[in-house]
């Protein structure tokens, strides 16, 4: 089965670039990194996974950044950090995920339930969106093949 993670087109500070942007995205994703790079209060990581306003890369920086810090307080015996790790995963849950990449917007469609007249979300340049629609599909017809190889082959063993 192929990997769902969303290709990668290099780095910045170590955190994977997502493929399917522009340089214009790609620097304000990378400037969004730098802004989570910054941070080392937890109270302020959380805030910004919770607000969710930053470029999918550097909100998975952040997670990282978070689950750190929180074993690095058991290990050190020291107070954890009062946050749910279970929660941490779903603010950030498919970020890096093909199946779950919101075509229109950057995020994942997870991420990017809003309200009816929330205009918050940065939508994708229609390169970008025919891009990933284009990848979406790919895999889809590769899925549809590989499913019906099985049935074709589950016939003849049947028959």
């Amino acid at each position: 089965m192929e990997d769902d993670n969303i290709p990668t087109i290099g780095e910045h500070l170590g955190v994977p670039l997502h493929a399917y942007q522009d340089d214009a995205r790609l620097a304000v994703v990378r400037g969004d990194i730098d802004a989570v790079d910054a941070m080392t209060d937890w109270q302020q990581l959380w805030r910004v996974i919770r607000e969710r306003r930053l470029a999918p890369e550097a909100l998975l920086y952040a997670e990282a950044k978070l689950r750190v810090i929180h074993s690095s307080a058991a290990l050190s015996r020291i107070t954890r950090p009062d946050f749910d790790l279970e929660l941490l995963g779903a603010y950030t849950a498919g970020l890096d995920s093909m199946k779950w990449i919101d075509p229109r917007h950057y995020g994942s469609v997870l991420q990017n339930v809003r309200p009816p007249g929330d205009n918050s979300l940065t939508p994708r340049s229609p390169e970008s969106r025919a891009a990933v629609e284009a990848e979406k599909e790919r895999r889809l017809a590769i899925g549809r093949a590989r499913y019906e190889a099985a049935r074709a082959a589950q016939k003849s063993r049947a028959g």
